[in-house]
């Protein structure tokens, strides 16, 4: 079942509007939480028991930790795979021999390199929005939102970690599940924090931010395995579980 029914069949009205939705549909980058129950139960335990974290000097730190622990001839960065076959892989107007290839992309380019079937799966977007301020706040790490047209949820990372931005300044991520004006969003962010100085830097909207089917793909080829969040559920921890699960599991050359 959706999580919006299972809301509604086990939650008071108050406590759905007021702290499910609001939280949750920023976590699914879905206003209506269609997401299955399972993983929101599977989320709830994870944050009740302490389970999630964020790297003290941003996201971008992940894919940096994992390069540090490789050799570094075992990574070719800027250079794009244009096919995969059996145990083959074209790169730029080469073609390379392999005894086992591990896809870990997003499902329209896993079809779109493998000639496969295309999946029907669709993708769940969000819009980010960065304001700074030269100030302290009075503003929560994390601020959920009931009451906006337009704004989905607020976290200030600075609040968690300074190391992300310059002395004396806080950065705001206001998400948003339709583009607006940067100065609609500045108003809006004013209103619900009781802050004027909150000043835009940025936006980036990310069409693919999420895939929102969540089955299983039931792909087989041979010498081919694949990894990513959409053989898992939508998630980082989804993604570098299964990319785990497959290297353990492939045979070793």
């Amino acid at each position: 079942d959706p999580s919006q029914t299972y809301f509604e069949k086990y939650y008071s009205k108050s406590f759905r509007e007021s702290f499910l939705v609001p939280f949750f549909r920023g976590v699914f980058l879905q206003p209506d939480c269609q997401k299955s129950m399972n993983q929101f139960r599977y989320y709830l335990n994870c944050f009740f028991l302490g389970g999630a974290a964020v790297p003290r000097k941003g996201m971008q730190e992940i894919p940096k930790q994992l390069i540090e622990q490789l050799p570094p001839e075992s990574i070719e960065l800027e250079t794009e795979v244009n096919q995969i076959r059996y145990k083959e892989l074209k790169i730029g107007n080469e073609n390379h021999q392999f005894e086992h290839i591990i896809v870990a992309t997003d499902f329209s380019n896993f079809f779109k390199l493998t000639d496969q079937i295309s999946s029907t799966r669709t993708w769940d977007s969000v819009t980010n929005y960065i304001l700074a301020k030269r100030s302290t706040t009075k503003c929560t790490p994390l601020t959920l939102v009931v009451d906006s047209p337009l704004i989905s949820h607020i976290n200030i990372p600075t609040l968690v970690s300074d190391s992300m931005a310059p002395k004396n300044t806080h950065y705001m991520n206001v998400s948003t599940f339709e583009e607006h004006e940067p100065k609609e969003i500045e108003a809006e962010v004013h209103r619900l924090v009781g802050e004027n100085d909150w000043k835009f830097v940025w936006h980036d909207h990310i069409e693919k931010g999420l895939p929102r089917n969540q089955a299983p793909p039931s792909i087989q080829i041979d010498h081919i395995s694949i990894c990513g969040d959409w053989t898992t559920f939508s998630s980082i921890e989804g993604a570098l579980s299964s990319g785990i699960k497959i290297g353990q599991s492939i045979p070793k050359f």
